[in-house]
């Protein structure tokens, strides 16, 4: 099981961030972090497009247009599911992809609360997640990295909160459906844990 903090992963940390943030030219995290009703945002980390519909041939075409990407087909009325339940958080879906510049990556997983994410590369942004975070890491059936993973592994190394779903329905190959009530009732576990980023550079 994962899982402890590593004070080399916070002290590595605390030399790049500040760099990395520079480069993507976003607003400064601690005026972001300062703000007392900010109460963060939910990221969803996504690496393919999402299906407007639980339609298999919707699905099928989104395979076809992104060979080797695995999938949750109703990933998006897990989203829609999150702003119904939780109306006054700011929720937020990103596509990373190639287009998608290293620092913005970056950027975007500081200044989340909670990411939600496939198991896979899009969760890589892991390592820069702080204490106050958290990652929701749903993973297929077959779980080839186990479960909990290398991305829990991470999660906890850097100080943030890890919960994964095993999807049952969901294979590497084929992708599958998540359980609304379980994703649910699992990303409000979460969210009691988590607040907004504290930072590794002190002086943020």
């Amino acid at each position: 099981k994962a899982q402890i903090l590593s004070p080399v992963l916070a002290n590595l940390r605390s030399k790049v961030d500040d760099y990395i943030e520079r480069l993507a030219g976003a607003p400064p995290i601690s005026a972001y972090t300062a703000v007392k009703s900010n109460k963060g945002f939910i990221l969803f980390a996504l690496r393919a497009p999402l299906a407007s519909t639980n339609n298999n041939d919707d699905h099928r075409r989104l395979e076809k247009e992104n060979p080797g990407r695995r999938s949750i087909h109703n990933f998006a009325q897990l989203i829609d599911a999150t702003k119904r339940k939780w109306p006054d958080l700011e929720i937020r879906v990103h596509l990373f992809s190639e287009s998608t510049s290293y620092p913005l990556q970056v950027a975007l997983w500081r200044r989340a609360r909670i990411v939600v994410g496939l198991h896979g590369g899009a969760l890589s942004g892991s390592l820069w997640l702080s204490p106050g975070q958290g990652l929701l890491e749903i993973t297929p059936r077959e779980k080839s990295c186990g479960f909990p993973g290398m991305f829990a592994h991470v999660t906890a190394a850097v100080g943030a909160r890890y919960h994964g779903i095993l999807c049952q329905s969901c294979s590497m190959r084929n992708g599958g459906f998540v359980d609304e009530n379980l994703f649910i009732e699992t990303l409000s576990s979460l969210l009691q844990k988590t607040t907004t980023p504290s930072l590794h550079h002190k002086n943020q």
